[in-house]
């Protein structure tokens, strides 16, 4: 999929889905990912989904639902792009 950089995070085009795929970049440890379903009273299910995974961001240590935004925070400083999947659960915003 393509993506977009800003800064040094890396995030998935804006997506309108309740699940999803998006790449934490090298040198990053989070991910913001733009999407309007997404309300505070969401949560989000996120694991990493590539089977050879980066030696240092090895673990999803939390996924923070705000207002339009999905952050999902890893363990460490990726060393190299780190592709994780993401699901919504709750109600959505319509």
């Amino acid at each position: 999929p393509s993506a977009t950089a800003i800064g040094a995070i890396r995030c998935a085009m804006p997506s309108s889905k309740a699940r999803g795929r998006a790449a934490i970049a090298i040198g990053a440890s989070s991910v913001v990912i733009t999407n309007p379903l997404v309300t505070a009273a969401n949560s989000a299910f996120v694991s990493i989904a590539q089977a050879a995974g980066d030696a240092t961001l090895t673990q999803i240590l939390r996924a923070v639902c705000g207002a339009g935004t999905i952050t999902i925070f890893g363990n460490s400083n990726a060393t190299a792009a780190t592709v994780v999947d993401w699901a919504l659960a709750g109600q959505m915003s319509s």
